[in-house]
């Protein structure tokens, strides 16, 4: 078991990040690290096959997010964030719950920054993975409308092979 109890690992990783946080409780970035350190700790339970302490490692990764939520809900990183640590709930367990709720913490951060493109994607990528053909032509037709507006920095723009798949899923989908 990675970070798992044996020698207090777990618990003391915890208390580092948990004073990390104390000192800074709005700093963002201080929780981006401490989601993405429980992150790596839980893929390596996964590893390990130990899915206990991997759904340990994914809780506190949670509750790093969840937490700066509360406190920064006016960052659509954050569920952006949150939305991803769902979408790796659920390529590590397979629950479908956890994309649908990473479904939803995507829509909260599109909702804070509806003209990121990344969040439109990732929305139209979820929704796609979810077999919500409909939905996830709608934002993947979002993401194109607000690529078109990013003609200034091409370098921001949709990949010339992305954007032919997506059309080309648009398409197969009636849109």
């Amino acid at each position: 078991m990675i970070g798992g109890d044996e020698g207090g690992t777990r618990e003391s990783v915890f208390l580092l990040l948990e004073g990390a946080d104390a000192a800074v409780p709005y700093d963002v970035v201080a929780a981006e690290i401490g989601a993405k350190l429980w992150l790596v700790i839980g893929r390596a339970n996964e590893e390990a096959g130990d899915a206990e302490a991997r759904e340990v490692a994914f809780e506190r990764a949670l509750d790093f997010v969840e937490g700066k939520m509360v406190l920064r809900p006016e960052m659509a990183r954050l569920p952006a964030l949150g939305s991803a640590l769902r979408r790796e709930h659920f390529e590590l367990s397979g629950d479908e719950e956890e994309l649908t709720k990473a479904i939803g913490m995507i829509a909260v951060a599109s909702g804070l920054d509806p003209q990121n493109m990344q969040l439109a994607l990732r929305w139209a990528r979820l929704l796609e993975e979810l077999g919500d053909g409909a939905g996830a032509v709608e934002h993947y037709q979002r993401a194109l409308v607000i690529d078109e507006n990013l003609w200034l920095d091409p370098l921001k723009q949709i990949e010339s092979r992305e954007r032919r798949r997506i059309e080309l899923y648009i398409e197969g989908q009636g849109g």
